[in-house]
């Protein structure tokens, strides 16, 4: 019986990961095949500001951090709740850009000229993106709960209230200057920038709030770093536009 239980403790993590990390490298195989077609018409400049994903700026520090969370969990036996904290904050933010991305390829394609054949060849890799996103988004939050409620026994009220405060302030205020940023406040702006900054950041603090210990810290520093490194890739990206 130790054996077995010791077995069940150790296997759903590893099966989740690697359903993770096969998802993460799902999704880097579609966006390294769209990334011809994006840049296809632009400059090298362009190349390096849009990185293929002009509407999620920072899509490859978030995939690679998707493949590593994963990979921890096959590897690793310990910090499952950390590597699936991790991966569910990444895999959120991966999966909202790609449903706005999924509009938004008609503006870039305006903006930049690719043609309906090549709008025709990137709009189900974008879709492609937002399945194993959202997969993976899905089995890490499993995880996350799984590891949650063996620390605190229950989901039935936060550990700390003002996560979720903080969660939603992030979610509006973020919506609003990242539309501002996008569109001008217009509702395809507003609606771009909620779903690929704001939510998936305020849904990772809010998470927060239900954890303690490495689990919190890791929520917090993956929404962090993936707001440094958006801050960090978006300049280049309106760069790219104006060049």
């Amino acid at each position: 019986m130790v054996g077995n239980d010791a077995g069940a403790t150790v296997r759903p993590p590893a099966v989740a990961g690697l359903g993770i990390a096969v998802c993460a490298l799902t999704a880097i195989s579609a966006v390294l095949i769209t990334m011809p077609v994006a840049v296809r018409n632009t400059d090298w400049f362009s190349w390096i500001g849009w990185f293929g994903w002009a509407t999620v700026p920072a899509i490859w520090p978030l995939l690679v951090a998707v493949l590593l969370a994963g990979l921890a969990l096959v590897t690793r036996r310990r910090d499952g709740g950390v590597a699936a904290v991790v991966a569910f904050v990444c895999a959120a933010q991966l999966a909202g850009g790609g449903v706005a991305a999924s509009r938004d390829w008609f503006n870039v394609g305006g903006a930049v000229g690719i043609s309906i054949p090549q709008l025709a060849v990137l709009l189900p890799l974008t879709a492609v993106v937002i399945v194993a996103s959202t997969v993976a988004c899905c089995l890490a939050l499993t995880l996350v709960k799984r590891h949650a409620a063996a620390a605190r026994g229950g989901w039935w009220r936060p550990l700390r209230l003002r996560f979720v405060v903080l969660g939603g302030a992030v979610a509006v205020l973020v919506t609003i200057a990242g539309g501002y940023l996008v569109g001008g406040l217009q509702l395809t702006g507003l609606v771009q920038a909620a779903l690929t900054w704001s939510l998936p950041w305020g849904c990772g603090l809010a998470l927060a709030a239900w954890l303690d210990g490495p689990m919190r810290r890791a929520a917090l520093l993956a929404v962090g770093a993936s707001a440094l490194a958006t801050v960090a890739v978006l300049p280049l990206s309106l760069l790219s536009e104006l060049w």
